[in-house]
C-alpha cells in the first residue's frame, strides 16, 4: 500500500480542517447559554 496524498488533499484532512476552523456565528449551545445568562 502506497500513500498517494496527505494532509488537506485527502477527504479526512479536508474534513478535519473544516472542523477545526472556528466559525464566526455562535453555536446553538452558545445561544442557549447567552439566553439563560440574561434571565
Amino acid at each position: 500500500m502506497k500513500v498517494m496524498e496527505v494532509g488537506d488533499k485527502t477527504k479526512y484532512g479536508a474534513t478535519l480542517k473544516e472542523l477545526t476552523t472556528a466559525e464566526s456565528r455562535p453555536s446553538p449551545l452558545q445561544e442557549k447559554l447567552v439566553d439563560l445568562g440574561s434571565k
